[in-house]
């Protein structure tokens, strides 16, 4: 009474399904991991963002450290949504924006031309004397591939920094 025990191995159907999903699976693991990585495009005055804040965003900043004025030119070819000020004191710093310091008077953005001055001194959070110096970072409103306006801070290089003398 010899049985034959017959081995069945998976059949083909199941193997090719299983292999697809697989593929798919791995294939969309890859697309997300790549989208989290690439950095989206903004665009202003027909360029890349990056590329406005180094050739066309220009300004000229002063700060009188015994009175807390500040006064700004803006010389590029830009228009400059904001100013990102980050204060040092002490080894800290603190970031705080001229839209938030001035409010309505800052208006919608810094215009090609235009020049302020402002008393900044009690938005600061640091005493006058404290105050060891001043990095301004310009702000810049573009546009993304979706054409929904997005606000960028311009890299550090472009900066201005104002130390105390």
């Amino acid at each position: 009474m010899n049985k034959k025990i017959q081995k069945k191995g998976v059949s083909p159907v199941i193997t090719s399904i299983v292999l697809v999903a697989v593929v798919v699976g791995m294939i969309t693991i890859i697309f997300f991991w790549l989208r989290s990585t690439m950095v989206e495009g903004v665009v202003k005055l027909d360029k890349n963002i990056d590329m406005v804040c180094q050739q066309d965003v220009k300004f000229d900043a002063e700060y009188d450290f015994t009175t807390g004025d500040i006064t700004l030119l803006n010389a590029g070819n830009a228009p400059i949504f904001d100013i990102k000020i980050k204060v040092y004191s002490q080894g800290n710093y603190k970031t705080i924006k001229m839209s938030e310091i001035m409010g309505s008077e800052w208006g919608q953005s810094f215009t090609v031309g235009k020049s302020l001055s402002y008393n900044i001194a009690s938005s600061l959070g640091y005493s006058l004397e404290s105050i060891e110096k001043l990095q301004l970072i310009p702000m810049l409103v573009g546009k993304n591939s979706a054409k929904d306006k997005k606000v960028v801070d311009c890299k550090e290089e472009y900066s201005k920094i104002i130390n105390k003398e």
